[in-house]
């Protein structure tokens, strides 16, 4: 598998992590952060509107400007927002973080019009398989690991 892919999947893992891993730990959310359950559910909320944005916009300007640059500040950004939630002492702190996440939704068309762009054609059904099926794991993953990351390590170990 090349460099490029690895990091494509990696990208597109933790994204699609991020979007089940956090809804089954709502309540603890509400309970640590001291929260009613209608703000707590915002923390979901901007994030999901957040990519919904970012998605096709992002991916728009990754093919004017070039999809491995716009790639770089997609990541970037996740990471800031993962950083950010992290360290978080309130609910509208986490909100916005998760808001910044959103942003790493662009991960999805960059990455396949990156394989469109660079693999040999003979490798690009291959790797957008590869791709989906690591997206579709992330998914499934997220809702099943948030219940033991946080009886473990806690809420911010989330991020």
């Amino acid at each position: 598998m090349s460099r490029t892919m690895v990091v494509l999947a990696i990208g597109a893992g933790v994204f699609s992590l991020l979007q089940s891993l956090i809804a089954p730990v709502l309540p603890t959310i509400q309970q640590e952060l001291h929260t009613s359950q209608n703000t707590a559910t915002w923390v979901l909320t901007a994030y999901l509107l957040s990519a919904s944005i970012f998605t096709p916009v992002l991916g728009r300007v990754g093919d004017m400007v070039g999809k491995r640059r716009t790639l770089v500040a997609v990541m970037t950004a996740l990471a800031a927002g993962l950083l950010l939630a992290a360290l978080t002492p309130t609910i509208e702190i986490l909100i916005l973080a998760r808001a910044v996440q959103g942003a790493g939704g662009a991960v999805f068309p960059l990455a396949y019009g990156i394989i469109r762009d660079e693999f040999p054609r003979e490798r690009v059904a291959g790797a957008i398989s590869t791709l989906s099926a690591i997206i579709a794991a992330g998914g499934g993953l997220g809702v099943i690991l948030a219940g033991p990351i946080v009886d473990t390590l806690g809420m911010r170990w989330l991020f």
